[in-house]
């Protein structure tokens, strides 16, 4: 046991000695490795300086190097002006020993230019006198004079150089300056600085400050004059709009109308003004174009839409009382300007700039010139209207004020008191938007009922002169008269078209129309009914003016298939039960009573007119228009070129009078040819009966010819041809029906062969094509012109051909809604027979071949091409076999992916097309050669991801 406890009682110890070793070492241990960090650090520190210290030295020697360069480029330049200058010296020396004597010297421009690169001429010389001439005091400084005097007199300080000289003083006022006190010394005399002000050496209750004693306080109140400084209201920027809005609307057509009205619709609306100025610009030539009033209608309505109140409409905050006491009430303007031409100010804050404007003392305006500002704020404090502006370029402030009393004379709108904010905005909505101010444009044009009076008065003074004035005079009376008369119908006329144009693009209310129309009409409103629109009733009131039953039946014309509704009915029903009665009264002229007549049989119609209205055409629509009638007069001369009987002729007159009358008016041929069938079988003359008006009357009945009304007997003083001509009326037309009588048939004609179409060259061709592709994207109903269109490339070989080929290289490039139009197009033109299976084909042949050239520019071609092939392929212009032949021609390299992604695309725009079902039914009968095409593993995954 007590080894046992020796050997414990020295394990501690051992114990305690390990662990000092231990934390010696680690002591150690770290010692090395701060010390190792320590070199490390001194290593590096010593590379960054010595790299330091390398690049400072190399940029020592790329400073140096640069600055030799400059010194050797300066030297260089020195050297070369020095040559140039003496070549100039020594070229000058040799002009001027050649030049005669007595002959001036002409320098040329190169040989001015030349002084401005030389030192003389750029250096100032050292011995050239100071020739500055310093500005002396005013002139009324009498020591200035005294001093001057003095100086003249032979005073201690001469005159010199820099120094005003002394003025010549008169004899009258010398004894005065004589007896005035010299300058002392601490005076300021010319050629001097001004000495500064003395000292204040009295204490704080001193009157003296500065010097300078103190004003008096003792002054009477300033007192405004009647003439005291208002602001202007500036014009300028008004004038430069409104020559704008006459420069666009100068330019208006229908084919640049989309540009034109955006940019009309871009003008800034700044103040009330020029939203009036541009509907009046705008009413004025709708009046004057009624042709284009369906346009400018429509340019209203964009300027509608475009135009906000809140861009030229302000609300202004006011402390003017009420009757009810309240504290703050508003106003609203809608012409507030930030262009005013005198300004006051410059002040560091709107408050400094309200503060000025209150204030019992005004300051001077100044002139605006080129400051560009900008509207800060707006208020109306202690009966002063004051606007606060701030200029863009800094923070300088400006203001514009004047009492509110006059800001009518000040050029300045403002509404009556409104007690708070919501009910202002809303009041000003109201009167400042642009409909309410069409709205007031058109009332007051059509309120003028005395445009006729100055006219007729003008009119009985001629005609009470008349007997007066010589032949020439009355002539030339006569037609001023007449000419006045023109316009002012067309203004009248043009004013209710216009607003009848304004009522169906839905401008104008119903309500307006119906008013307008029973103050033409003269009714009067049934009161007893109370409706949204009012009702009329026909007092009786029949004396109407010949330019309101004219601008009744020009209203009616103009928005009868509009207003003629079911709700409409019973005003319908009273408007047009007046007009019936207008239409007999034998006591109005017959031009009146024919009108209202046309206007009957037209509601009778369902508003359709018999003939097609002249509207206002783009370039594109007149030339299509030409084209119809050249190609409607083409055909008409091919069915109508048939022998001309027994004389062998081709029946050239009357030919040429039924092309004529084609391309006029596009009229029946078959019509006219009966017409004239019918002429040449009169022996006689006809006796037509006429009515009271001198109109023929027209007779119907078997056996008898119908007359056109208004024909004249002239027709029948026409000798029958000896020898009659028959011409052939279009296809599904009996001759038998241009028989006179059945009993005498015509002599029989030989037909020739028609001639076709001229051929066209490849450019014509192409541009033909597109023209037919925009057409059709235009009006694709129009099937008839389409194939007109396609008649006329019968002519050229392999028309069709190219025809399909272009429009399928055009499909990569287009958009999607011209895609669809070209895939109907051709789809409608091979079931019309306009193009064969070859044709399509052929034409679609070429792009599937290369349908990877189409992929660089196209990413889609492969979708594209499938959408085109499934239209054709569903109508069977192509089928299955057709398909698989195509893309196996694309297989130009083994690893290509072209007849997979082209079977699939088609598949796929089939299915979403026509269906699964049809889609499947189409594929799957082919399912073996699509396996030979694609694979196997290729075709089960394309069958299986699109027909399942």
């Amino acid at each position: 046991s007590s080894n046992t406890a020796a050997a414990s009682s020295t394990t501690p110890a051992d114990s305690s000695s390990a662990g000092n070793k231990l934390l010696e070492a680690v002591k150690a241990r770290i010692a090395g490795d701060s010390k190792k960090k320590e070199d490390n650090a001194g290593e590096k520190a010593a590379a960054e300086k010595a790299a330091a210290d390398k690049k400072r030295r190399e940029e020592a020697e790329a400073e140096a190097l640069k600055k030799k360069a400059e010194e050797e480029a300066e030297r260089k330049a020195a050297e070369a002006a020095k040559a140039v200058e003496e070549e100039a010296k020594r070229r000058a020396e040799e002009e001027e020993a050649n030049r005669p004597k007595g002959k001036r010297r002409v320098y040329s421009k190169s040989d001015l230019l030349r002084f401005k690169e030389m030192d003389s001429c750029v250096c100032h010389p050292p011995d050239l006198p100071d020739m500055t001439i310093e500005r002396g005091p005013s002139r009324n400084n009498t020591n200035d004079r005294n001093d001057r005097r003095g100086n003249r007199d032979g005073g201690n300080t001469p005159w010199s150089r820099g120094v005003a000289p002394p003025r010549r003083q008169s004899s009258n006022n010398f004894q005065q300056q004589q007896q005035q006190p010299q300058p002392q010394q601490n005076e300021w005399q010319r050629g001097q600085a001004p000495p500064p002000p003395p000292k204040n050496k009295g204490g704080r209750g001193n009157n003296q400050r500065g010097g300078y004693p103190e004003p008096s306080m003792d002054f009477k109140p300033l007192v405004k004059s009647d003439n005291s400084w208002k602001p202007k209201k500036n014009e300028s920027t008004l004038i430069i709009l409104e020559k704008k809005v006459k420069s666009i609307l100068n330019k208006m057509t229908k084919e640049k109308f989309q540009k034109l009205s955006t940019q009309m619709c871009e003008i800034p609306l700044e103040s009330y003004d020029t939203l009036t100025m541009m509907i009046s610009h705008v009413y004025e030539k709708a009046i004057d174009e009624p042709s284009f009033g369906e346009l400018y209608a429509e340019l209203c309505t964009m300027l509608s839409a475009a135009a906000s109140t809140s861009s030229f409409v302000h609300y202004i905050e006011s402390d003017e009382e009420r009757e009810n006491g309240s504290p703050v009430v508003w106003r609203w303007s809608n012409d507030v300007s930030h262009d005013d031409a005198e300004l006051v100010g410059p002040f560091e804050d709107d408050d400094d700039a309200i503060e000025a404007a209150l204030a019992e003392e005004t300051m001077e305006p100044i002139e605006r010139g080129e400051l560009e500002l900008e509207l800060v704020r707006l208020k109306i404090a202690a009966g002063t209207f004051i606007k606060v502006l701030k200029s863009t370029e800094n923070d300088d402030h400006y203001v514009v004020f004047f009492p509110v009393k006059e800001a009518e004379e000040c050029g300045q709108t403002m509404s009556e008191f409104f007690l708070t904010e919501r009910e202002c905005k809303s009041d000003a909505s109201k009167h400042n938007s642009f409909k309410r101010s069409l709205l007031n444009k058109c009332q007051d044009e059509f309120s003028k009922k005395d445009i006729y009076d100055d006219w007729t008065k003008e009119m009985d003074t001629y005609k009470e002169n008349k007997k007066t004035m010589t032949d020439a005079e009355q002539a030339e009376k006569a037609e001023e008269l007449e000419f006045r008369r023109i316009k002012i119908k067309k203004q009248m006329l043009g004013n209710i078209k216009f607003i009848g144009q304004l009522y169906k693009a839905g401008l104008l209310k119903e309500k307006i129309m119906r008013y307008c129309i029973g103050d033409l009409l003269k009714l009067e409103e049934d009161e007893s009914i109370k409706n949204k629109n009012p009702e009329y009733v026909d007092p009786g009131k029949d004396d109407l003016d010949e330019e309101d039953h004219e601008a009744c039946v020009s209203m009616f014309t103009t928005i009868g298939k509009t207003i003629d509704n079911r709700q409409a009915s019973s005003f319908m029903s009273v408007c047009f039960n007046k007009m019936e009665r207008f239409s007999d009264e034998k006591s109005l002229v017959s031009r009146v009573r024919f009108m209202y007549k046309d206007l009957i049989e037209l509601r009778s119609n369902n508003w359709v007119p018999r003939r097609k209205q002249e509207k206002a055409k783009t370039l594109d629509e007149i030339r299509k228009d030409v084209e119809r009638e050249e190609r409607i007069q083409a055909q008409q001369s091919q069915q109508q070129g048939y022998g001309g009987g027994r004389g062998g002729g081709r029946g050239g007159n009357r030919k040429m009078n039924n092309d004529r009358n084609s391309f006029r008016g596009g009229g029946d041929n078959r019509r006219q040819n009966q017409s004239d069938f019918q002429r040449s079988s009169v022996r006689k003359p006809q006796v037509l009966q006429t009515d009271d008006d001198g109109f023929a009357v027209v007779q119907s009945g078997k056996g008898r010819a119908s007359v056109p009304r208004g024909s004249t007997t002239s027709g029948s003083r026409r000798s029958p041809p000896k020898t009659r001509t028959i011409v052939t009326p279009p296809r599904n037309q009996g001759v038998s029906s241009l028989r006179p009588n059945a009993s005498s048939p015509p002599p029989q004609a030989a037909p020739t062969a028609a001639p076709t179409a001229a051929p066209l060259s490849k450019d014509k061709l192409e541009r033909r094509i597109d023209n037919i592709r925009a057409e059709y994207m235009q009006d694709p109903n129009n099937v008839e012109e389409l194939l007109l269109s396609m008649g006329d490339l019968s002519g050229t070989p392999n028309s069709s051909f190219t025809f399909v080929q272009r429009n399928a290289d055009r499909i990569m490039d287009c958009k999607d809604d011209e895609r669809k139009a070209i895939n109907d197009m051709v789809v409608l033109l091979f079931q019309k027979g306009k193009l064969s299976k070859a044709d399509i084909g052929n034409g679609m042949a070429e792009i599937i071949e290369f349908i990877d050239s189409f992929v660089i520019d196209s990413p889609r071609a492969y979708e594209y091409l499938g959408d085109t092939i499934s239209s054709i392929l569903n109508v069977g212009a192509v089928d299955i076999g057709w398909l698989i032949e195509q893309a196996n021609k694309t297989k130009i390299t083994p690893d290509t992916d072209a007849p997979e992604r082209i079977v699939k695309e088609t598949m796929v725009s089939f299915s979403n097309k026509y269906g699964k079902d049809t889609a499947k039914s189409t594929f799957t009968s082919s399912a073996d050669k699509m396996v030979d095409l694609v694979g196997n593993d290729k075709w089960n995954s394309i069958s299986s991801s699109v027909l399942s």
